[in-house]
């Protein structure tokens, strides 16, 4: 989403499917293998071992949410669980590195992560980039979005993390994450949405320079670089979560998936952001979920078909259609041998011009009901984390 807690949505296009296989490359045309990253000198940290095929692969699929304040605050889980009859077993949240990054100290907090598996769901952590304190007006290619979180922030300009200067507060984070060990694992989802322009490390954004093909390749260094911290740490209870935003076939002004893919070591997760939405009316449009996804599954297919995915953030805008919609992307994903889950937006945008809650509404929220009832889905419980 186009920020899911400070931004105001950018167009979402209508897009169809189809399937391909191919082998992804890096933005300037080198296999992804070539890439030199980030290696550590010393001997890495005794790591925290997971079986990660059980997160990755689960019997059942996830039942994911965000929900304000959630996983510090639980409540509003439990709401959703008396509502909806079975209690999600994934809670989606947000961090910006913010001015964490310049002193050194990360500001991951373990209670709550520690909270959402208590609770027996898994944390996916959304982890950014950026610092939210820095406001004014956004452009892009000259034309104003109006003001908010500054898209372009040259000081976390991607090169400049695979420098190392975000080092110290890097390895703060993976000590922290890591200190939850094998009962707790993180499903860490990095710098999301990369094949947009309204954050420091889209390679749509004009405003930092370069073009998009060296910005999509500065963005797969950092990830390397930012993987290779962890793993140098030992922090191996993370599931890396790369998760692009929707894209039209037809839209020439962002990059090839090969381009933006960090490469298969580097990435456990496929994850996808797209919502049910009329961007220029603000609700929703009769759309199926081959409009919202089929473009851009089939230009991700060749690239990470093997991998697991996830529909990492998704939502149903306000509208007469709310409730078919909300059926259909559940059903979908309940039926599809690719998915193995969903997150729900839970939240009512002002900025968006629009309501994402499923429970906004009677009709909206039996459907939601009735279709998060199959078999198909897990149903968190305290203590299955």
């Amino acid at each position: 989403m186009m920020s899911s807690r400070w931004m105001t949505r950018g167009v979402r296009i209508a897009i169809a499917s189809a399937v391909l296989v191919a082998v992804p490359a890096c933005a300037d045309g080198r296999d992804a293998a070539t890439l030199k990253p980030f290696e550590p000198q010393s001997a890495p940290h005794k790591t925290v071992a997971i079986n990660k095929a059980k997160w990755l692969h689960p019997l059942r699929k996830y039942y994911g949410v965000f929900s304000p304040n959630a996983p510090a605050d639980m409540s509003s889980i439990d709401t959703i669980d008396q509502e909806t009859g079975k209690q999600p077993n994934l809670s989606l949240y947000f961090q910006a590195w913010d001015e964490s990054a310049t002193t050194k100290t990360t500001n991951f907090s373990t209670g709550t992560a520690s909270n959402a598996c208590a609770k027996g769901m898994l944390p996916m952590y959304t982890w950014e980039s950026w610092n939210t304190d820095a406001k004014g007006t956004n452009y892009h290619n000259g034309v104003s979005y109006g003001s908010g979180v500054l898209w372009t922030q040259k000081a976390f300009a991607p090169r400049k993390i695979t420098a190392g200067n975000y080092d110290p507060y890097i390895r703060q984070t993976a000590k922290a994450i890591k200190s939850l060990g094998s009962h707790c694992p993180v499903a860490l989802r990095f710098d999301q949405e990369t094949n947009g322009y309204w954050y420091p490390w889209g390679s749509g954004n004009d405003g930092m320079g370069g073009t998009i093909s060296s910005r999509a390749a500065a963005y797969v260094k950092m990830w390397r670089h930012v993987w290779h911290v962890f793993h140098h740490k030992g922090a191996d209870n993370v599931i890396w979560v790369w998760s692009p935003n929707i894209q039209s076939l037809k839209h020439k002004s962002e990059p090839g998936m090969s381009e933006i893919y960090p490469g298969d070591k580097y990435v456990d997760w496929v994850g996808l952001d797209g919502y049910y939405y009329d961007a220029a009316a603000g609700t929703s449009n009769n759309q199926s979920f081959d409009d919202v996804f089929g473009a851009t599954i089939k230009q991700l297919t060749p690239v990470a078909s093997h991998k697991p995915w996830l529909v990492a953030e998704t939502g149903v805008a306000k509208g007469t259609h709310k409730p078919a919609e909300i059926k259909d992307l559940i059903h979908t994903v309940a039926d599809s041998k690719l998915f193995n889950g969903f997150v729900y937006f839970n939240q009512y945008k002002s900025n968006d011009r629009s309501d994402w809650r499923f429970d906004a509404d009677q009709e909206s929220l039996a459907a939601f009901k009735d279709a998060i009832s199959s078999h198909v889905f897990a149903n968190g419980k305290p203590g299955s984390f």
